[in-house]
């Protein structure tokens, strides 16, 4: 240990010196308030003495109301897997430059982030445990627990743990590790994201019949790691391949604020022609779906918007509204009872048999019926949501406008909410994510009732219409191209030389209780020699 001390600290100072010799060089008032950080520090980073202190303050928490601190503290209990979330409550912080740097790296992806994943898998003895303790104080400690309850609240600790835990060497080379924190400063680029995609890039060379979806993972993870710092409300230097990669996947400007105006004239962008003619959308069905975007959502005043292109990199949004949009079925299914029953099809009998079809606990529902015949129907809801294919999203809302003979108008919705994927510890991040992120693909224009799915049902719409695409935005060679440039990225001398200072002055005083996980401090150390 002690050789590690002095070795970080000659890295740190540029001289030899021990941690007590660093400590007494400061003002006394510096050394008496980094004892008490110390002292908290490495209970948080000292196993049993740590977990148990976790356990206590997730308790408290709880009982005082706050769900996500307390989930937080119950999780960082999890022996072994504690270790991360104990880290991440003293380390989600940042100046305006590394705002946001310590998330943009993380993974998509969280287990059970909606639910339940595999309800035929049972929690284990921890998870039902832990599931229990949030129940219960949920519930105000009554009784009886319902097991999918438990199982759920258990399965989602637990998965939060593990997102946050298979990658601790990364929170904290986001933190401590000067370099990283120079990348990112001078950049917008996390230090994590970059290590993806260049392993990502090797995976191409190695796989060359797999490009394709690699390319959509990297570009994912690149997309992610902007609309972190958008949402973190980075303020700092941003690399032009970020906003290169980023605007291959949309259209028009990104991260404009979002207004009826906005709204309209990026949707005005993507273009779909049926035959030689082009498919407008009126200006009336566009403030229809504006107003039904606003009212999805609960934004800020600093929300931003982008549009996505139906299909590309940020995903198949024009093949998800035709196959997995969860509200095509009943809308099959209506209009196959109705032509059964054979006679002419009114509005008001189309309109009253979707609205027949969506009772119960559907995730659609039918929002009105315009004077044309045409209805509109919202799928996906957070209880149940409508997932997509694009790599970046969990669920998504979808709008659609449906006549009788299956001709429709779609939106996707999606909001890039990170405190939608962090169910149990949303409130615990409002106030690192303040900036709402919100995106748009559409109008996207369908014949419902002209696929392999409506087998047997009639329709006058026999001319598919068809996406106009941007050439451009095909170029596999070019994304590739972008990704490494990316990937070679490194920050100024400058940057490193400032953040090594800032690193010596405000994390080196924790001395000891830092470097108890003294492996991962001389990584991050030792990366920042090359």
């Amino acid at each position: 240990m002690t050789n590690i001390l002095e070795r970080v600290f000659k890295d740190l100072a540029g001289k030899p010196m021990s941690h007590s010799q660093y400590v007494a060089s400061r003002p006394k008032e510096a050394q008496i308030e980094s004892a008490k950080t110390q002292a908290g520090l490495a209970a948080d980073f000292t196993p049993i003495l740590g977990e148990g202190k976790s356990f206590y303050e997730g308790v408290q928490d709880l009982r005082e109301g706050n769900y996500g601190m307390g989930a937080l503290g119950i999780a960082g209990a999890i022996p072994l897997l504690g270790y991360g979330p104990r880290v991440a409550k003293r380390v989600m912080k940042g100046t305006d430059e590394l705002s946001g740097n310590v998330l943009a790296g993380q993974s998509n992806y969280i287990p059970n982030h909606y639910g339940n994943d595999n309800k035929a898998i049972p929690p284990t003895a921890t998870e039902q445990r832990i599931g229990k303790t949030i129940v219960k104080a949920m519930k105000g400690g009554q009784n009886p627990l319902s097991q999918a309850e438990v199982a759920a609240a258990g399965k989602k600790a637990t998965g939060f743990a593990g997102w946050i835990s298979d990658s601790p060497l990364n929170i904290m080379d986001a933190v401590f590790n000067p370099k990283s924190r120079a990348l990112y400063a001078d950049t917008g680029i996390n230090a994590k994201t970059q290590k993806s995609v260049q392993n990502i890039l090797k995976q191409i060379d190695e796989n060359p019949e797999n490009t394709s979806r690699l390319l959509d993972k990297a570009v994912g993870q690149v997309i992610y790691n902007t609309h972190i710092g958008e949402q973190a409300g980075r303020v700092g230097a941003k690399a032009d391949i970020m906003d290169e990669i980023s605007k291959y996947s949309y259209l028009g400007d990104s991260y404009t604020p979002v207004t009826k105006e906005a709204f309209k004239n990026g949707v005005k962008q993507t273009k779909t022609m049926r035959g030689k003619r082009e498919l407008k959308v009126s200006e009336a069905d566009l403030d229809t779906a504006y107003d039904v975007f606003q009212s999805n959502f609960d934004l800020g005043e600093g929300a931003k918007l982008v549009i996505k292109q139906p299909t590309g990199k940020s995903g198949n949004h024009l093949g998800d509204m035709a196959a997995k949009n969860p509200a095509n079925k009943f809308i099959r299914q209506a209009a196959k009872k109705l032509q059964d029953a054979k006679g002419t099809t009114t509005k008001e009998q189309w309109k009253d048999t979707l609205v027949d079809m969506s009772d119960g606990d559907k995730n659609y529902r039918v929002i009105k019926q315009d004077k044309d015949g045409g209805v509109w129907i919202r799928s996906g809801t957070k209880a149940e949501p409508f997932r997509g294919s694009a790599i970046v999203e969990g669920g998504v809302a979808g709008l659609t406008k449906v006549y009788p003979n299956g001709r429709s108008i779609n939106f996707m919705f999606d909001q890039h909410d990170f405190l939608e994927k962090l169910p149990v510890v949303g409130k615990a991040l409002e106030k690192l994510l303040p900036n709402d992120v919100v995106a748009v693909a559409g109008p996207m224009h369908l014949n419902l009732l002209d696929t392999g799915w409506a087998k047997g049902i009639k329709t006058t719409e026999k001319v598919k219409p068809s996406l106009v695409k941007d050439p451009t935005r095909a170029n596999q060679a070019e994304v590739k191209g972008m990704l490494e440039e990316l990937a070679n990225a490194k920050p100024s001398a400058e940057q490193v030389a400032k953040q090594r200072q800032i690193v010596k002055e405000n994390v080196a005083v924790t001395g000891g209780g830092m470097l108890t996980g003294a492996a991962a401090t001389n990584r991050a150390f030792s990366d920042d020699e090359e």
